[in-house]
């Protein structure tokens, strides 16, 4: 088996592109936590909607 020891490599995996991408990503979650929040009430509507749908398809 091949042992990858990424501790002494990590410089060369976070390139500007990686890292930019990493970034972005973070920003993403935030901006999904600040939606939930705001719209939770609606979310979970749509949640019981979907559970309702998908049992009545599965029948």
């Amino acid at each position: 088996m091949r042992i990858i020891d990424y501790k002494e490599n990590w410089q060369k995996l976070l390139s500007p592109d990686i890292v930019k991408q990493l970034t972005l990503i973070h920003e993403f979650k935030g901006e999904q936590r600040l939606f939930i929040e705001a719209h939770r009430d609606e979310l979970n509507e749509l949640v019981e909607l979907a559970k309702i749908q998908s049992t009545e398809a599965a029948q």
